[in-house]
Formats: structure tokens, sequence, C-alpha cells
């Protein structure tokens, strides 16, 4: 509610405040103010209408916003609940390994170790370690999985060069041990395999989401990162792959750590083999007590125990508790979020059903035999009071209209009005309103004001909408609340003109999907996916290119066609035709190049350098004029600066504006690029500053005529 100290529900301060007014406006003509002055009694009434408007529109939010079951439309309004706002993509390397972790249930760990060359920053190794022993088939499958995941999550100028599947290291022990006199040694051993287990390669666990009333936790830390179908990890759970250095100190940890050993009496882990492949190649180590190679003793009292060769099978470790499927936390959160107590604030109780009786206006206040003069005066005192009634009512309207005002589902006009059929007399005073003979039946009068009601062009609805609609086209801003809504979230955008072409149908979609832009405005299209489907298809692009085309129009071609009625007011030849095809590539220059060869450049027939600098960390916006106008520099410049603003910033921004024939020579290479499978370029050699390439492939083609399109740009910022 207001505060007490609100004029809006003072009532007194608004008798005051009314008559302050009135004394200035004709203080000369009108001089007594005291309570029984007719005029006095109308104004404490409307002062009266004042505070029930004030009263409401100091309810709180959520009753403004709900419907009658005490529903609020969350998404309409752009009041996203913490699940769906506050979860990102992942962004780090450690977010990317939580949610392969969370849609590969077969996996124990991963980890990335990027390209050793600096120059291929973004090229990233993949390894896997599987939750268990598996077939070439199997780790077949791993890997598929892991790449069609790692490519949907895929950041800007990220590049994973190979995924691998890599397998545990038997470790062997030389190990005495002093239990306790009351322990089997059978049960020690399970306890202390376990032990180890969990020491070497600790499982990941994940916690389920708590509900809203199960957590102090803010909300904005809860569910920082990527939201997990099975739960939430903690960064510290993800643990690093092992080092044989850390071996002794780990397992003598975890022996100590069962309650059955009194004593580790000796503990030697026995020399590893050499590892096999790359030097930075992570390394997973387990511990089976039952496998040859371990010398195990186990000491209780004055007698000791060795395990009989060969050792039976220790049985399986039970899965570490808090696993499985999480629950439905957006469902949780959802039905936890903020309700209201519906209130009908729309409802108009009339300001003359307040006024005394001996003013004659409730209804059949006036016998039949009443003077006509005494008829005309009520009805001017009805007349006049419909004025006021007509303001307080659309006023109630207009608070009603907030939850539409405020949503991004629906075009609305800014002000809105309601009619006031309902109060007395209205049929008597409204314009147009029916006359019938004198002596016509009571139904026929009935049936015609009802006619009245129902027709939109009677003469009080049509004046009442034209009023309507002069405000809006000299007040009304719809443009001005999707603006507040894109501000709660820090998004500026400027207003529709010709240089831009942003329409409020697309700020609308934008914000419907915010949550999903916001939180993937750095991934990258589905490398894998278009390998599968072998073309560049509009739906497989980056969510930058999804913005731009969506908030820019460069994508759509419907939204600009309403401008075309506009050409010559743009200054637009009568030979000019817009472009109408794919106007804007993102072209990520790393998933060109793999990994660079060690040999110098050799200069043989049928291979080129093409500078080094050219695959690093770099985007080319490859754009064309899709407007309905001429290119315009200050249209060229607000895209650039729009896309700058929404890309990475680590990453190097390129800008190619072609001409419609050369965006249509550069479509045809892109889609032989996409039909071959997206291969990378045939490098032969490298140095300091250059890569050979042959020069043959579609990859090459592409590769050739960016380096030479880009060529006098790159000229350009040298000294």
């Amino acid at each position: 509610m207001p505060p007490p100290d609100s004029k809006a529900v003072d009532w007194n301060a608004l008798v005051a405040e009314g008559l302050k007014t009135l004394e200035a406006l004709a203080g000369q003509q009108w001089t007594d103010y005291n309570e029984h002055d007719p005029g006095v009694t109308l104004l404490e009434a409307l002062a009266y209408g004042l505070t029930d408007l004030g009263y409401r529109a100091g309810m709180p939010v959520p009753d403004l916003m709900a419907d009658e079951l005490g529903r609020v439309d969350l998404d309409g309004a752009c009041l996203f609940t913490p699940p769906r706002i506050f979860p990102s993509a992942p962004v780090t390397p450690l977010d990317l390994r939580k949610v392969v972790l969370d849609q590969l249930p077969g996996l124990a760990n991963l980890w990335f170790t990027p390209q050793p060359d600096a120059l291929l920053a973004g090229h990233v190794r993949v390894w896997l370690l599987p939750a268990s022993l598996l077939l070439e088939d199997g780790q077949t499958t791993l890997v598929d999985a892991a790449r069609r995941c790692l490519s949907r999550y895929r950041s800007l100028g990220d590049v994973f060069d190979t995924v691998t599947c890599i397998a545990p290291e038997s470790v062997h022990l030389t190990l005495c041990i002093r239990v306790r006199q009351d322990a089997l040694p059978e049960q020690v051993l399970l306890e202390a395999r376990n032990a180890v287990a969990r020491a070497l390669a600790p499982p990941i666990v994940f916690q389920p989401y708590p509900a809203p009333s199960e957590t102090s936790t803010p909300p904005e830390a809860l569910f920082e990162g990527p939201l997990l179908s099975r739960g939430s990890v903690q960064d510290a759970d993800l643990w690093e792959p092992r080092t044989p250095e850390q071996l002794h100190e780990l397992v003598a940890q975890a022996l100590l750590s069962v309650e059955a050993i009194e004593e580790l009496v000796a503990l030697e882990v026995l020399p590893l083999p050499e590892i096999q492949g790359a030097e930075d190649t992570p390394r997973a180590f387990e511990w089976d007590p039952c496998a040859p190679g371990n010398d195990i003793t186990v000491l209780q009292g004055r007698s000791s125990w060795k395990p009989m060769a060969p050792l039976a099978p220790l049985p399986a470790m039970a899965p570490p508790p808090g696993g499985g499927p999480g629950p439905d936390v957006l469902g949780l959160w959802a039905d936890s979020a903020a309700r209201g107590s519906f209130s009908d604030v729309r409802r108009y109780d009339p300001v003359q059903d307040t006024l005394p009786p001996c003013y004659r206006l409730e209804p059949h206040a006036l016998p039949p035999d009443a003077p006509a003069l005494r008829v005309a005066q009520v009805r001017q005192l009805r007349a006049y009071l419909f004025v006021f009634e007509q303001l307080l009512a659309n006023a109630f309207a207009q608070l009603a209209h907030a939850p539409r005002l405020l949503s991004c589902r629906e075009p609305v006009p800014p002000y809105v009005w309601q009619p006031l059929y309902a109060l007395e007399g209205a049929d008597t005073v409204l314009k147009g309103s029916p006359v019938l003979p004198p002596g016509s039946p009571v139904q026929a009068q009935v049936d015609a004001w009802a006619s009245y009601q129902e027709d939109p062009a009677n003469p009080y609805a049509s004046g009442m909408r034209a009023i309507a609609h002069r405000w809006n086209e000299a007040f009304g801003q719809p443009e001005g609340f999707l603006d507040c809504l894109l501000a709660r979230f820090a998004e500026s955008l400027p207003s529709l003109d010709w240089q831009n072409f942003e329409t409020l149908e697309q700020k609308r979609r934008y914000l419907a999907r915010y949550p999903e832009l916001s939180a993937q405005r750095h991934i990258a299209f589905d490398l894998e996916e278009a390998r599968r489907q072998l073309k560049p298809l509009p739906s497989n692009v980056s969510v930058l290119e999804h913005r731009v085309n969506l908030m820019l129009a460069a994508g759509p071609r419907e939204p600009l066609r309403q401008y075309a009625s506009l050409l010559d007011a743009g200054g637009a030849g009568p030979g000019y035709t817009p472009y109408l095809g794919r106007s804007y590539y993102l072209m990520e220059h790393p998933l060109l190049l793999g990994t660079l060869p060690s040999e110098a450049p050799s200069g043989g027939s049928g291979t080129t350098l093409l500078d080094k600098d050219f695959f690093s960390l770099r985007l080319t916006h490859v754009l064309t004029n899709w407007t309905w106008f001429p290119l315009r520099t200050g249209f060229q410049e607000y895209v650039e600066s729009f896309i700058r603003e929404s890309a990475p910033a680590h990453l190097d921004q390129v800008f190619l504006w072609l001409e419609p024939s050369e965006m249509d020579a550069f479509t045809v290479l892109v889609a032989q690029w996409y039909a071959d499978g997206l291969p990378l370029l045939d490098a032969t050699g490298s140095d300091a500053q250059s890569v050979e390439v042959r020069t043959s492939g579609s990859a090459y083609a592409l590769a050739e005529w960016l380096h030479e399109a880009l060529r006098p740009k790159q000229l350009a910022v040298r000294p």
C-alpha cells in the first residue's frame, strides 16, 4: 500500500488541494467553500474516487500482474525465474567438463590440453577417462558422443582437434599393514581397495539442486555456470590428472583412512612402465590388490597373513551417493515464483453513487411525474459528472492494462479506455443514445439500448477511440516499454530508423528468447551437425549471428519489406535492387587449419604460403548490404559497432563488406566447403610467420579467397 503520507490516499489533502485550485481559478465568483456548498460536495466525492485509485495503484506488483487464478505471466513480463536467467552455456573449461560429464554418464572424467604452438590458440585436445573398461567399439561410441556434445557447446574460435580415450594405468604395491586384532583381513583388503580407488580417481558426484525453501544460497550463486540435468557439481570435485610423484602420498593417506588399519609398516609403489603417446597425455591410475605383481602382507597381533594366490576378485564398489537424475529444478522454482491475489482493479465504482440522495442520482429516485425541469437538472448533473467518471474509469483501465504493457508477447497500445454503459442514466446522456417515442414498450427501450452498446461504431465509442488514438499517436511510446524491459538486463538498443531497421517486433522476439540468447551469446555453430548436413543451414549458425539476424534483420527478409514503399524517400535510385540472399556469414579462421607440421616450408610445386596470423583467433564478418536502400556509412558503422559489442572480446574482429556479386561468389565457395565436410587445409610446413599449404581442395579455395580479400585491410594497419 502507499505510505500513509501519500497524497494519493490522503482524502483531506486531496480536498484541500482541490479547494486551493478552485480558489485560484474562480475565487472571485465562488467564495463559499463550506461543506453545505454543492460544488464542495462534488469535490469531496471526486477526491474519494481518487483515493480509491491511489489505493489500487499502491497494491503489490504481483497482485496487479496476477490473473483470476493468481498466476503472474513471468515469461511475458520478462520476470524469468533464477534457473532460466542465471545459468549460462559453458564458458570456462571447468564449465565444459561439467556439461560433458552430465550428458555422458559413461565418463569418469575428462581433460583438455591446448596445442603447444602459441599461434594455434583455441585448438584443444580432449582426453576421456571412461568410467569402466571399454572395448574398441565402446570407445568409438563414447568418443563420437563426446564430439557431438563438445560441438554443440563449442565457443567461437575453439577447435577440438582430437578426442581420445585413455585407460587408467595399473599401480602395483609392496605393502605391509598392521590391522586390529578383531579385523577380517579379506574385509580390510576390500576397504583398502575402495579407499585407494577413491583417492586415485575420486567419483564425481552430482548433487540435486535444492528447492527454493531448502537453501539459503543466493540464486545467482546457486545457478552460476551451466544448468546440469543431473544436479550441480563443485569445481573442486573435477580432479586433475594424477602424476607418478603423487602416488605414494595418495595411497598412504587412503590406507590410513581405513578404520581397521592401525599402522602402515611399509609401502612402496613399484616403478611404472614408460608412458606411451604424447608427453602431455593425462594419466590416471588404479590399484587392484587381486592383480599379480602386488606383494601384500597383513600383520595381526603376532601373526601375519598374505593373500593366497590367486586371490579371488573383490566385489564391485557401490556407486557413490548423490548420483542419478536431479529433480525438475525449473518446475520447482517456477512453482515458487511470486504469485498474486487477483484484484479487479478495472472495476469502476461510480462517483455519483457516493453522493447524497438529495441529488436524485440513484435508480428510480425521480417519480414518473417529476417536473421536466427537475429531470433536466438531474440529467445535466449526471452529464457533468460523466466527464470526471470517464477520466477516473480510464485511469482504472490503464492500471489493469499494466500486465499487457509490461509484456513482450504482443503489441498493445499504451493508452486504453473503458466504456461506462453500466452507469445509471448513461442511456440518457451519451451522444447518439436511442430516444424512442413516448409510450414505447419498456422492452423496446431495453433492446435499443443493448443494440447501442453492441455497436462499435456508436458515437460514444467512436469518439473515445479517436481520443485514445490521438493520445497514443502523440504521447504513446510502445517502444519505450520494450526498451525498459531490455534495460533491466543491461541491454540498450537504438530506436527504429532507416539506418538500422530495428522494429518493435524484433525487440519483442528478442526479449522472449533473451535467457537463451544471453546465456549462449558466445556459442559457435555446431560443427558436427554441419558435417552431417553437408550444407550451411540458417538454423545452424552461431548465436552471435542469430542476434544480428534478429535485431538487424540481416537474416529474415520479411521485416524489411514494409520499407519497400519508402525507397524514394530513402534516396534509392530506380536501378537499385536489394540483395535478398543470405547477407551475413561469420567465418572462424581457426576452423581452416589443424595441427601445424614441424617441417619448414619446402616451396614445392602445388603449395603456397599463408600468414600464420590469418588463422589465429580471428573472426571475419562477411557482409553485404541487405537493406532496401543503398549502403550508407552510418548503417555500416552501426552494424560493425553492434557486432563488436556482442562478440567475445578475446577474438580479433575483421569486417569484410562485399558487393552482391562478390557475396554470390563467396557463397558458392562456402557451400562447396560444407559439401566436402568442412575439411582442413593440407599443411605441409611452417615457420615463424607462415604456413605452407597445398593449393587444392575447397578449404584452400575459401582460405585463399578470404586471404586475398582481407589483404588490403592488413596492409592498411601496418606501419
